[in-house]
């Protein structure tokens, strides 16, 4: 099973964390977590025995600001940010040591870093669980897929010559990078045709993006955010690429998941030119709200 669920916190004293968030949330959770249980932060940390480079979970601000200002929670004093937990041993445990702070940090008590830990139903698009199998069968049996890049999104492109990052959304690339997501979360297997076409024959149809970046632990990575529309050869091969757009919801896409890159949303079909035949420059944080 894998799950989404947004913690409201609230540092004290009042930080800026501005384009930093993803990162440093990220080390709040793991903070937090360690507080009542650290070989379980431990194990969220290191990965455990997932594939290196993954990790059975992913964070994110909820209130990620594309433009670069980031959340303000100077003004606010309050931050939320979104965890998902892709494997299921792991979410009790996460969440009882969330509450436990919750519960040991209650204002009055002494200052809060945790105001409240919840599945905030009011905003279900960036929240909620879904099973294995139930992830596949609710994919949409179509040819064409749209999602929403909410985080700074990049991809590692490795070959002979160089390894270098990849700032713009290819196809193959997205495929690319979940398929090994799929194979160690989901391990339902994909036909391998199925595969061949989905790394050459899926092709952008529409798309409206900008350029950011994210600092972590202080080297900076150059992304890009924004809706794209993808097309499949056909219905079978789109049914799988739908399904791999809705598992990027809880692994994200691209690298640095798990420090606030890659935050995505699966939107209806042809999302991305709706945008575009509107003629309106709508930011990716627009777009986000026009959309949920």
């Amino acid at each position: 099973m894998f799950c989404a669920f947004l913690v409201r916190f609230q540092p004290s004293p009042t930080i800026d964390i501005a384009e930093l968030t993803g990162f440093r949330m990220a080390a709040a959770l793991l903070a937090l977590v360690h507080r009542y249980d650290p070989s379980l932060s431990a194990l969220l940390h290191d990965g455990g025995a997932w594939p290196r480079g993954l990790k059975p979970y992913t964070v994110s601000a909820a209130g990620w600001a594309p433009s670069g200002s980031g959340p303000e929670i100077n003004r606010q004093r309050v931050a939320e940010f979104r965890i998902t937990i892709l494997e299921g041993d792991l979410l009790g445990p996460v969440v009882s040591a969330l509450t436990q702070c919750a519960e040991a940090f209650r204002p009055g008590n002494r200052p809060a870093p945790v105001a409240s830990l919840e599945m905030d139903q009011r905003r279900t698009r960036w929240a909620g669980w879904i099973t294995r199998g139930r992830l596949w069968d609710a994919a949409p049996d179509c040819e064409s897929a749209s999602l929403l890049v909410a985080s700074p999104t990049a991809f590692r492109a490795t070959t002979a010559a160089c390894d270098s990052f990849v700032t713009q959304l290819e196809p193959s690339l997205l495929i690319g990078s979940m398929l090994p997501k799929w194979e160690a979360y989901v391990g339902i297997p994909l036909d391998k045709p199925v595969m061949r076409r989905l790394k050459s024959r899926v092709r952008t149809t529409a798309a409206r993006c900008e350029q950011g970046m994210c600092v972590i632990r202080r080297q900076t990575f150059k992304g890009f955010t924004g809706v794209v529309d993808l097309l499949a050869p056909d219905r079978e091969t789109g049914k799988v690429l739908n399904a791999l757009v809705a598992l990027a919801f809880y692994t994200g896409l691209g690298m640095k998941t798990a420090d606030g890159m890659g935050q995505t949303l699966p939107l209806p079909a042809g999302a991305a030119a709706m945008i575009l035949n509107d003629g309106a420059q709508v930011s990716a944080q627009e777009l986000r709200e026009r959309m949920s």
